[in-house]
């Protein structure tokens, strides 16, 4: 049975032996001139096609990320953890949910408002789960395990419930904060 890695390195083998051939054919036919002008341009769409998934990975961190707002003013950020056909589920921290104790909606990237029906607070942590009856389309994929050291990490929030903030850093090890 051949394992994911054997598979993705049997395409980067097969990759890399079309890209020698394809460049032992273009140093063979073209001046240097037209081989600097190609290497520019190949340069140039690599870096292209690096921003384009770069924007697709953050626009997926970004949809299961939500504005919570109360009925009059505050509120926090929240993350789709679950969706059917007539309920989605919102991660959220219990310091959120004491802001919408009187009423909130969750607010989707794309300006859609939906009232929050009920939650249910931590009494051990600081999360709160936050409900709606809607289908909000998407959620967050949950890790199956904790992130080694070092991983690189991006974090789409609504701090001062701002428009879409992301973040990149890296995962740098567990502090406990007393």
């Amino acid at each position: 049975m051949t394992t994911k890695k054997q598979k993705i390195e049997a395409v980067l083998k097969d990759t890399k032996s079309k890209l020698d051939k394809g460049i032992s054919w273009v140093e063979s036919k073209l001046d240097s001139v037209a081989k600097v002008l190609l290497g520019i341009g190949v340069v140039w769409v690599l870096g292209l096609l690096y921003l384009l998934h770069s924007a697709i990975q953050e626009q997926k961190i970004t949809d299961a990320t939500v504005m919570i707002t109360r009925l009059s003013r505050g509120g926090g950020t929240g993350v789709i953890i679950s969706n059917k056909a007539n309920q989605s589920i919102v991660l959220t921290n219990n310091h959120v949910c004491e802001a919408i104790e009187t009423g909130g909606n969750v607010v989707t990237n794309s300006g859609n408002k939906f009232l929050i029906t009920s939650y249910a607070n931590s009494q051990y942590h600081d999360l709160c789960l936050v409900y709606v009856q809607s289908d909000l389309g998407t959620s967050a994929k949950i890790a199956k395990a904790a992130p080694k050291l070092y991983t690189a990490a991006s974090i789409s929030g609504h701090p001062n419930l701002l428009p879409t903030v992301v973040t990149k850093g890296h995962f740098s090890g567990i502090k406990q904060i007393d």
